[in-house]
């Protein structure tokens, strides 16, 4: 075997234990991670619930130092071949900042996904529980350009529109392999909330492209959104943007709402 041979075999055999360690760890630390009702009660701070379609789940980002985490991925980082992180994951930690991050586990979960904080919850009275959740959370964020509007998700929407009395929404416009698929499955998610007065004013004027947090703000009258947008979907401009939007919701949900701004806009 020439130098050379050796030298490959002993780069191939660091990257193949990069890998087998990054795997063990990131299934390690599945094991460990909290369900949701854990992670409320080990968290004083009001909670954020996360609603989206399961499929969302497989979204993926380019790969960066905010995707690593513990001494591990931290220090082969580098080495590793695999140069995406799960969007959720991403998400999850920026809003962690902010308070306890929950959602709901797909039918069949044995073990959750790295993220948000889950739970499996009954099938004939979940969605009564994620009402009881978003009631009392300091903000829902809310997956708006999914894959697809399934059934679940519509009657989600269908509460927050009709429910939901404080109105502090989040949406996130996640990452998608092409601007046109983007573009798609932001029309996807407005096309399931037109008839709702509080997405009115994102139905009527379209979504500037870059967008992605936009925040609901309610004392302005139910359907009034702020948005923060970026030349590039990456784990840094969607990090930056959560926190700033986060930021801004202390002072924008701070005031109450004012009830004839809320009747003016649901009669329009």
């Amino acid at each position: 075997m020439s130098d050379a041979d050796a030298r490959m075999m002993f780069a191939a055999m660091v990257v193949a234990i990069a890998v087998l360690g990054y795997l063990l760890d990131r299934a390690g630390r599945r094991l460990r991670m909290h369900n949701a009702w854990e992670a409320i009660s080990a968290d004083p701070r009001p909670r954020i619930l996360c609603l989206r379609n399961f499929g969302d789940d497989k979204q993926k980002v380019p790969a960066s130092a905010l995707g690593r985490v513990g001494v591990w991925q931290l220090l082969t980082g580098w080495l590793n071949p695999i140069r995406t992180s799960r969007f959720e994951e991403i998400l999850a930690r920026a809003l962690a900042r902010f308070g306890p991050v929950i959602a709901v586990d797909p039918p069949g979960t044995r073990f959750s996904r790295l993220g948000a904080a889950k739970t499996l919850l009954p099938a004939d009275n979940w969605l009564d529980q994620v009402a009881l959740w978003a009631d009392d959370a300091q903000a829902v964020v809310v997956s708006a350009a999914p894959d697809d509007i399934r059934p679940g998700l519509h009657a989600e929407l269908k509460m927050l529109a009709e429910r939901l009395t404080h109105g502090r929404i989040v949406l996130i416009l996640g990452p998608h392999r092409s601007k046109a698929l983007l573009h798609a499955a932001i029309g996807r998610f407005l096309l399931a909330v037109h008839g709702y007065p509080m997405f009115r004013t994102l139905v009527d004027r379209p979504v500037a492209d870059g967008t992605l947090v936009l925040l609901h703000v309610p004392t302005v009258g139910w359907g009034h959104w702020r948005g923060w947008s970026a030349r590039h979907r990456t784990a840094w401009t969607y990090t930056a943007a959560i926190n700033e939007a986060m930021s801004d919701a202390r002072d924008a949900w701070a005031a109450p709402v004012k009830a004839s701004d809320a009747v003016t806009e649901a009669v329009r």
